[in-house]
């Protein structure tokens, strides 16, 4: 059931080209209700159906105030990418936005269209520290158009580490699926910065057992599962000889406590791959990799 304040019909209007020039609000009985800030929202476009501005109004049609702006604008480069959004109160007065801590964002693009820098301004036109600390932003891409480096800088142009997070430089890795596989965190002097995130990539190995024959070690190695919120172990070997790892169990659940037979034909380990069942003893022959 809606409650008190929640959205039961959103209204629309349309100018010329059908594009969408105002939204309206309303809860379930009909009573004016407000998203982000506003009851009424009006958008200007222009004959691209480039977005111009949009201001907002309370349920009383006076002007709104969302992050202590009225009205944001928009401009754009040549080829339709937007190149500056900036911000007004209800005099059209430009005004800081509190989520931004600038009047003025202006943005530049490489031939692809990737924004590679952004600058903050006030509300005179002048660079400006925003919210985070920084008063320019500069973004590397790869070959595929991935993100692979942000850089924030201050005034003078030189590096600054951002506020709460304390890095400047974040670096970015994808594995062949164009899925994040490693972020780095360095501060402006190029010193590794250890976050909150990070907690989730530390890895810790632990139950070592030597086989019988010397040749070959396994393991338990536990990685944080950022999805799910938990701790997940797998099973890896390592060839003494050439010093290589190989995940040998590394399904669904969690997977510990390998032991050899005498005769390192077989390894058994616990295992709670089936959620049914809960923890089993399973056992594995290494020759032919069957496993009951």
């Amino acid at each position: 059931p809606l409650g008190n304040g929640d959205v039961y019909e959103r209204r629309e209007k349309h100018g010329a080209g059908g594009l969408t020039s105002e939204y309206t609000y309303f809860g379930r009985d009909g009573e004016p209700v407000k998203v982000r800030c506003a009851h009424r929202t009006v958008y200007e476009t222009n004959e691209r159906a480039e977005l111009l501005s949009e201001t907002i109004f309370d349920d009383e049609g006076k002007p709104a105030h969302c992050n202590g702006v009225h009205i944001t604008r928009y401009k754009y480069d040549e080829v339709g990418n937007t190149s500056e959004i900036s911000f007004f109160d209800a005099e059209q007065h430009p005004k800081l936005s509190h989520a931004w801590g600038a009047a003025i964002l202006r943005m530049q693009r490489d031939a692809r269209g990737n924004e590679i820098s952004t600058q903050l301004f006030d509300v005179e036109g002048r660079p400006t520290l925003g919210k985070r600390g920084y008063a320019s932003a500069s973004t590397r891409y790869d070959a595929q158009d991935r993100p692979i480096e942000h850089a924030y800088f201050g005034i003078d142009g030189s590096p600054v580490n951002l506020g709460d997070e304390g890095y400047s430089i974040s670096r970015h890795t994808y594995d062949a699926r164009s899925n994040t596989a490693t972020i780095r965190y360095l501060d402006r002097d190029g010193a590794r910065v250890l976050t909150s995130a990070d907690l989730f990539n530390l890895e810790a190995a632990s139950d070592p057992q030597i086989a019988p024959d010397g040749r070959t070690i396994v393991y338990v190695r536990r990685t944080n599962d950022i999805m799910t919120d938990r701790i997940r172990a797998s099973i890896w070997s390592i060839d003494v000889a050439s010093g290589q790892q190989t995940p040998l169990i590394d399904g669904p659940g969690s997977h510990g406590q390998p032991r050899w037979s005498p005769d390192v034909s077989k390894r058994a380990y616990v295992s709670n791959a089936d959620d049914k069942a809960g923890a089993q003893l399973y056992v594995r022959w290494m020759r032919s990799g069957a496993t009951a």
